[in-house]
């Protein structure tokens, strides 16, 4: 199902979600893009069914550049993720903490090589490092360690 909604005609996303479920068939993901108009006016009725027939085309191809999926709590949804399983359902406080566990793993990196004198010194920091990143990072995705 492909529909065309000016923004200014939904209150929510929740009204977005009421108003497909008595469209359409049973959904997992709505993807969403913008269809920019010229001279501050939004574009005519066939500029954007000709960009949405685009959008649906490039979906059915896998190609999804410039498209934002969302589950249908309204909550953005990591591509990478989603090609790896269906149970998906990151939170802003998600994409919070492993924002914070990238940057906070990057400085660490940065602090523990620096007194490393040799390049072989450096590579075992670096690959130690690695490795507490990535336990850290499954035992928050999928409680590895329980």
């Amino acid at each position: 199902m492909c529909v065309d909604k000016d923004p200014g005609t939904l209150a929510d996303f929740e009204a977005l979600a009421a108003e497909a479920a008595l469209a359409g068939p049973d959904w997992a993901l709505v993807f969403a893009a913008a269809i920019s108009g010229q001279g501050g006016k939004p574009p005519l009725a066939g500029q954007i069914t000709a960009a949405l027939q685009r959008q649906v085309e490039a979906v059915k191809a896998g190609n999804l550049e410039g498209l934002i999926p969302f589950d249908r709590q309204g909550a953005a949804v990591p591509l990478a993720v989603m090609q790896f399983t269906g149970e998906v359902k990151w939170t802003p406080g998600d994409f919070f903490a492993a924002g914070l566990l990238l940057f906070n793993s990057g400085m660490a990196d940065l602090l523990a090589t620096r007194p490393a004198h040799t390049t072989r010194q450096k590579q075992f920091v670096g690959a130690l490092g690695f490795v507490v990143f990535a336990v850290v990072w499954a035992e928050l995705a999928v409680r590895l360690l329980d």
